[in-house]
């Protein structure tokens, strides 16, 4: 894998470069290249139980997370409806002339099952794609907990927490 940060990480990540550090990054821009965790924590330099830390408790990561992931669904749904009508068309014919009764059945209720699935609606995603959301949560589940980052790095954390929600009152950090 390449060392440089390619542009499709520049472009989601673009409004949470001040908050994700350099070893994030690469490990996001591993997981966008279909690597594993475990091996885009070696491209970032980091261990696996780091970015199990980060996936925890660090909202900017989690927000960087959910929109990968987020867009590979989008390609995947994508490429997949660019075959779906294909595949519907081929349904059909079997419908129309399949040698048994049972085949045309079957591609029928095939048809249906695609049609029903088709008819659902992706409402949520994977996660919350801000910040802000993504911090919300963390309070409401307890697993704001900044202090699990060590002394310095919980400091820190903390200060970006605090200055990113200055104005929202609710938000509720676990006690070190």
């Amino acid at each position: 894998m390449n060392d440089s940060i390619h542009n499709p990480v520049i472009t989601i990540f673009t409004d949470l470069a001040a908050h994700l550090s350099h070893s994030q990054v690469k490990v996001l821009s591993g997981l966008i290249d279909g690597n594993t965790s475990i091996e885009a924590a070696k491209h970032g330099g980091v261990c696996h139980q780091t970015v199990s830390k980060w996936r925890r408790h660090d909202p900017w990561f989690q927000t960087a997370e959910n929109r990968i992931r987020n867009e590979l669904l989008g390609d995947a749904l994508r490429k997949a409806q660019d075959g779906l009508g294909k595949a519907i068309d081929r349904l059909i014919h079997q419908i129309d002339h399949a040698e048994s009764e049972k085949d045309q059945r079957e591609a029928a209720k095939l048809v249906l099952a695609v049609n029903g699935a088709l008819s659902l609606r992706f409402k949520e995603g994977v996660g919350a794609e801000n910040p802000k959301a993504v911090i919300e949560t963390m309070s409401k589940a307890g697993t704001l907990n900044p202090a699990s980052f060590g002394p310095e790095q919980a400091k820190e954390m903390a200060g970006k927490i605090v200055s990113f929600m200055a104005k929202k009152q609710d938000v509720k950090m676990v006690p070190t």
